[in-house]
């Protein structure tokens, strides 16, 4: 209005209520509804029989940040779409920036803490699988043993 590219009384015309609603963070519990309306929306749309997003990927959901707040979950979830298998979205479909910031931040302050909370994500997405994880870690199976033993890590069961 005041630059004069928008006409006044238009703007009070459509200005009747305003709504003030918090950040995307500030409502967590809103995260798996929207995550499961966009799945609904996008699938259909794509014409891809999705029907569910699995609870590590939810988990991850619920857990990231959400800078770009509705709009960058919408995304996500679109992404997820593109690149997954149906009929559910599982972890690995995700963007690999989504839910990771916090999990690193948990891990503590240095890298080998960082280091080992990483390693032992990547064995338990690949099921203990060495010859897997450190592929996807890109480094040989000879390191990944090394590391294994320099953190102590152990297979569940």
């Amino acid at each position: 209005m005041r630059a004069g590219s928008f006409r006044e009384d238009l703007y009070y015309r459509i200005n009747v209520v305003s709504v003030q609603v918090p950040p995307l963070r500030e409502r967590r519990e809103d995260i798996p509804l929207l995550a499961q309306h966009f799945l609904e929306k996008f699938s259909r749309q794509m014409n891809r029989p999705f029907r569910s997003i699995d609870a590590a990927a939810m988990e991850r959901l619920v857990r990231h940040p959400w800078p770009g707040n509705v709009r960058e979950l919408a995304n996500a979830v679109e992404r997820a779409l593109v690149v997954g298998t149906p009929p559910a979205v599982r972890e690995e479909d995700l963007p690999v920036r989504v839910g990771r910031e916090t999990a690193a931040a948990a891990a503590g302050d240095s890298l080998a803490e960082i280091e080992r909370e990483h390693i032992k994500s990547v064995l338990e997405r690949k099921g203990w699988n060495v010859t897997h994880a450190a592929k996807a870690l890109e480094i040989d199976r000879a390191t990944l043993y090394n590391k294994i033993k320099k953190y102590r890590l152990r297979q569940p069961g």
